[in-house]
């Protein structure tokens, strides 16, 4: 169980920020305190959430907001998913995506729900 919330709460800071990398640093609500605070980790996904992770308390509101909406995000995620994170990838070590990758290689098992959530998750991600 312990894992799984860890890999949520890693999630939530990772697509938050990643959506940002996705469209360049000039685009959505973290953009500037990506090059104010963590300019230096460049293009590197893992660098870059690290920073931002460390410089939480830092973020612009805006910021601070889009985090707020991916967390509950993934909490629906969480909540939709536990089953069959504890039925496929309960004894993959968390780190690296590989929770993620887990999840992802039993995408047809998962149920609908799960399934579903991880799509609103994704589509609010790229929404930014």
């Amino acid at each position: 169980m312990t894992k799984w919330i860890l890999m949520t709460v890693v999630a939530c800071f990772g697509f938050a920020y990643q959506a940002q990398a996705q469209g360049g640093m000039g685009n959505g609500p973290c953009a500037k305190d990506m090059q104010t605070l963590c300019g230096t980790a460049g293009t590197d996904k893992g660098a870059m959430m690290k920073c931002m992770m460390e410089n939480k308390d830092k973020l612009s509101p805006e910021c601070k907001a889009r985090h707020e909406q991916m967390k509950a995000a993934m909490k629906e995620v969480k909540d939709a998913c536990h089953e069959d994170y504890e039925k496929f990838c309960s004894e993959v070590k968390p780190g690296g995506g590989r929770i993620m990758k887990c999840m992802k290689e039993h995408e047809q098992e998962l149920n609908q729900n799960c399934r579903d959530e991880i799509n609103k998750a994704k589509q609010k991600r790229h929404r930014g």
